[in-house]
């Protein structure tokens, strides 16, 4: 799942909001003076999420979720959650994102959505 716009255009930084066992991340942009528009990654019942910096992501962050939302439905750390999971039959996968100067963020959810721009103004 492809996000609109070159993270190099974010202004401010990625906005993350975890709600509800739900996990928002808000991307800002530039469209042209004192305009701004805005698209959203929904991921939907979050079972855990963690947050990278830049410097400390690994290659394959960025080789599988720069600019995009990539989901995968193995993982060791996926394994490992599940092997904790109390309530059979949800399906949970790792959705990993990497963001220029960023960093990356990993997710265990059960789905994520991109919600189209919206002007903000």
């Amino acid at each position: 799942m492809q996000i609109s716009r070159p993270s190099t255009q974010f202004s401010p930084e990625p906005i993350l909001l975890a709600s509800k066992g739900n996990l928002s991340v808000t991307l800002h942009y530039f469209e042209r003076e004192n305009d701004i528009s805005s698209e959203r990654i929904e991921f939907q019942t979050v079972r855990a999420y963690r947050k990278v910096s830049e410097p400390f992501c690994e290659a394959w962050h960025y080789n599988l979720g720069y600019d995009c939302v990539t989901g995968m439905s193995k993982s060791a750390w996926l394994d490992e959650i599940a092997d904790r999971e109390r309530r059979p039959g949800l399906q949970t996968r790792h959705f990993v994102v990497a963001f220029d100067s960023w960093g990356c963020l990993e997710v265990l959810a059960s789905s994520a959505a991109l919600v189209p721009n919206t002007d903000v103004t």
